[in-house]
């Protein structure tokens, strides 16, 4: 099967979720013999290291929020997309993001080639645009971060049997690692790792900040690391200050990889990034699904975030951590019950490290995507190919 994607960002232009996810979702295709290219913008000198797959960069200029409007109506990037869509006449496009649907619709229209779409979190959790919830819906299928983001869309109509789940996959690097062994006693090293956007004050630091405030008022002292930077990290400093947590709270700044992250997960206790969910300010807010608890777990650390989310694909209540209401006294109670057991925090983080490595290791991932592929090639055996009034003939299965 050949598969030709657009994407706005990529590894090479910077680190993030869903630029690995990407990343790990192509070289699982090529391990399955499929042939990937894509097409991505760049904003800044690229370093174009080695990919199994094919990477074709599309120079664009513009920074800020004039970047978001270049991105969807670029003449540039869809004109070479379009290039090398009919030059390589691939099975599939691939829509990498909501955004780029219409850019991704116009080209499949015009060659007759079906597209898919990838969905995360909250750009298709309601108030798409509407050229955008089109495209979405023209798609022959979507390929989704989690059965949270797929809940989402069938909300809005979209129908269950398009909808197919492919989760992230662990690290490489990351699977069946060596157990930590962690202490019993002393103070409880809570642990986040996230990026420090103002745009993602939901992820929930500052919960964090507010309920060791509370259990100090209780007699329970707990210390808290924060991993990352970006434009909120001022106002979590100053909410610390404002608190009086200055002993207890570490702004460790942001590490450059996910093997940097080891540390980190190494010397602490318990993972907590309890984002919230639901729409405020206008906009959706939440997380897709959140590759940091699948690392987490890898180190035998239970994970504590609140009961809202992609987080619920990964968090088993009780099982291998604790997810709970969506308040800072809820949040606060949780942290001390894992204060003071810390004999069930180490049976907890035994077990997501037990389903990290079973449920979410490379070769699960890839099963996912193996049978998302087949259904929606399977669903198109019998559909007219766009634009010709043909049958699209899919790969033979075995091919997949």
């Amino acid at each position: 099967m050949r598969l030709l994607a657009l994407q706005a960002s990529s590894v090479f232009e910077q680190y993030g979720g869903i630029e690995y996810y990407l990343d790990d979702l192509w070289q699982l295709c090529v391990e399955m013999d499929h042939s990937v290219d894509v097409v991505t913008a760049h904003r800044k000198a690229l370093t174009l290291e080695p990919r199994p797959y094919g990477v074709h960069p599309v120079r664009l200029r513009r920074r800020g929020w004039r970047a978001k409007l270049e991105n969807r109506y670029s003449w540039l990037l869809w004109k070479t997309f379009f290039d090398r869509a009919r030059a390589t006449r691939p099975d599939f496009l691939v829509s990498t993001h909501v955004s780029l649907g219409p850019l991704v619709w116009s080209v499949s229209r015009l060659l007759g080639i079906p597209y898919l779409s990838n969905a995360y979190g909250i750009e298709v959790w309601g108030d798409m645009r509407i050229q955008d919830k089109a495209a979405l819906k023209a798609c022959a299928g979507i390929l989704s971060i989690s059965a949270w983001t797929q809940s989402r869309l069938t909300e809005q109509g979209f129908p269950v049997n398009s909808i197919h789940i492919v989760h992230p996959r662990l690290d490489s690097a990351f699977e069946h690692l060596p157990l930590v062994h962690r202490s019993l006693s002393g103070k409880l090293k809570l642990l986040s790792v996230s990026r420090l956007d103002a745009c993602e004050q939901y992820k929930g630091q500052d919960e964090v900040l507010k309920a060791l405030a509370l259990l100090r008022e209780r007699g329970i002292d707990c210390d808290y690391t924060i991993v990352g930077d970006g434009t909120d990290r001022p106002r979590l400093e100053a909410l610390t200050q404002q608190l009086g947590l200055e002993g207890n709270v570490v702004f460790a700044g942001a590490v450059p990889s996910r093997a940097d992250l080891a540390f980190y997960y190494r010397s602490h206790d318990v993972f907590i990034l309890p984002s919230r969910f639901g729409r405020w300010e206008g906009k959706w807010r939440g997380e897709g699904f959140g590759i940091v608890y699948l690392e987490a777990a890898a180190f035998q650390l239970p994970s504590l975030a609140y009961n809202y989310g992609g987080v619920t694909d990964i968090v088993d209540n009780g099982l291998n951590g604790l997810l709970t209401r969506p308040d800072v006294h809820s949040l606060a109670d949780a942290i001390a019950e894992m204060s003071t057991d810390r004999a069930a925090n180490r049976q907890m983080g035994l077990n997501a490290y037990e389903k990290v490595n079973r449920r979410f290791q490379r070769e699960a991932i890839a099963q996912e995507l193996k049978w998302a592929l087949a259904s929606v090639s399977s669903s198109l055996l019998k559909a007219p190919r766009l634009g010709t009034g043909k049958a699209f003939q899919s790969p033979e299965p075995d091919g997949l």
